[in-house]
């Protein structure tokens, strides 16, 4: 949903999808925990409604999710880009700066990790946003907005398994994207 924002947050693996004729399963819970964090912070919001098709690379990618993202790119400043990442990696949230991190990454890394203070919270590791396939990547080598990729521990995505973890994580990413909002409004 195009709330005419700044900031768009993209949940790219809220349903199943196929790259290189391999299927990938849904990141759990992060089309939904997207829609939520856009209607409490009238961000605008881009996930799937249904299983994503084959695809290779972004110069040959075309589908409605990239056609929109494409479109909408022009008219916001930061990217969101939400994922889920499985328990084991023994962080609750991990913030990727992408391949080409601007002062805009960097201060948007910050003010999440500081939302997500008590929690294990960390900075391009397991995961950067780098590779080239990554909504990130493609964000930023497509300009002229920038990305940060924030992968979410399962047990933060799963309302079901705990409501108490989840609804912490809501508040915790609302206190973020406001603070950002404010940020790109004051430039």
């Amino acid at each position: 949903m195009n709330r005419g924002s700044e900031i768009l947050l993209v949940a790219p693996h809220s349903v199943n999808s196929i790259r290189h004729g391999v299927e990938r399963p849904a990141d759990a819970g992060t089309g939904g925990l997207a829609e939520l964090l856009g209607a409490k912070t009238d961000v605008s919001v881009l996930t799937f409604a249904r299983t994503a098709p084959s695809w290779e690379t972004w110069n040959t990618r075309e589908d409605d999710f990239t056609r929109i993202l494409r479109d909408q790119l022009g008219g916001v400043r930061l990217v969101v880009v939400l994922q889920g990442m499985a328990d084991r990696h023994g962080v609750d949230i991990c913030v990727g700066l992408g391949p080409d991190p601007s002062e805009l990454t960097d201060h948007a890394s910050k003010v999440l990790l500081r939302a997500f203070n008590g929690y294990e919270a960390s900075e391009n590791f397991p995961f950067t946003g780098e590779p080239e396939y990554t909504v990130t990547s493609f964000t930023q080598k497509t300009g002229p907005a920038t990305a940060v990729q924030v992968d979410v521990a399962a047990v933060h995505r799963d309302f079901a398994a705990s409501a108490k973890s989840g609804v912490r994580a809501v508040a915790r990413f609302t206190s973020a994207l406001t603070s950002l909002q404010h940020h790109l409004g004051s430039d």
